[in-house]
């Protein structure tokens, strides 16, 4: 149960991390990620990050 919890904790920082990168590097003013349109994004693509991180 903790490493279930831990990993999701983690999952959630990871994704809030790379959200800030990704508005920060938005310059333009219409380039902005919505928070839910962003975790449609980050669990299409989470997977595909684990496998290349392993």
């Amino acid at each position: 149960m903790e490493s279930l919890v831990l990993a999701a904790m983690i999952t959630l920082a990871v994704s809030h991390r790379i959200l800030n990168h990704m508005r920060n590097m938005a310059t333009e003013k219409g380039a902005w990620f919505a928070s839910l349109r962003w975790a449609d994004v980050f669990c299409g693509a989470a997977i595909i990050l684990m496998v290349d991180m392993l």
